[in-house]
């Protein structure tokens, strides 16, 4: 997978989650075919982006 394709299913997993797709690393990569260290980075992606937010710690 070179860069640009790269970037176009990254785009593409942003508009999921926007939608109301699961922000998990497994959904990411049952809906677009890419293995557990590409959409990790994607996660880790939208956080630094803003996209997602980190989660809240329900134990305090």
């Amino acid at each position: 997978m070179n860069h640009r394709d790269d970037d176009d299913l990254y785009r593409r997993a942003c508009e999921y989650i926007a939608q109301g797709g699961s922000p998990r690393t497994s959904h990411l990569m049952l809906q677009f075919k890419v293995g557990y260290l590409q959409a990790s980075r994607w996660i880790e992606r939208m956080l630094e982006n803003g996209i997602l937010t980190p989660p809240r710690d329900t134990f305090h």
